[in-house]
């Protein structure tokens, strides 16, 4: 990651204040959702991993048109005494091409933390 020139500065707390910002950062990094796509055998299959999934959380996956829609919750893990967060998400997707919806698979791998769908193209 670059830093910018007045990140070595040290007045006003500016160094400290770059300092929070790059954890921030990387928290925000880490708890973010990474998906991708790969065709193989007349299907699409999509595998998205998902911070905080765990096997319990609703899940809805949609497809409109060429759009893949995952919904659901997440939570962040616990820290001591204090109970994790629950958070909401929306990932969408541009899929490849038409696909069949009615032969959708989904799996859920919570362990890995990571959803996959196999969508069949038309």
């Amino acid at each position: 990651m670059l830093r910018p020139w007045f990140s070595t500065l040290d007045g006003g707390g500016l160094g400290e204040l770059m300092k929070r910002m790059e954890a921030w950062s990387q928290e925000f990094e880490g708890n973010r959702i990474r998906g991708d796509f790969y065709q193989k055998d007349g299907e699409v299959v999509v595998m998205l991993e998902i911070p905080g999934l765990k096997s319990r959380h609703e899940i809805d996956v949609r497809v409109e048109g060429q759009i893949l829609t995952v919904r659901g919750t997440t939570e962040a893990e616990p820290e001591g005494e204090i109970p994790g967060e629950l958070s909401a998400f929306v990932y969408e997707m541009l899929l490849p091409g038409q696909v069949d919806v009615s032969r959708m698979v989904t799996r859920l791998h919570p362990a890995d933390r990571v959803l996959t769908v196999r969508l069949p193209r038309v």
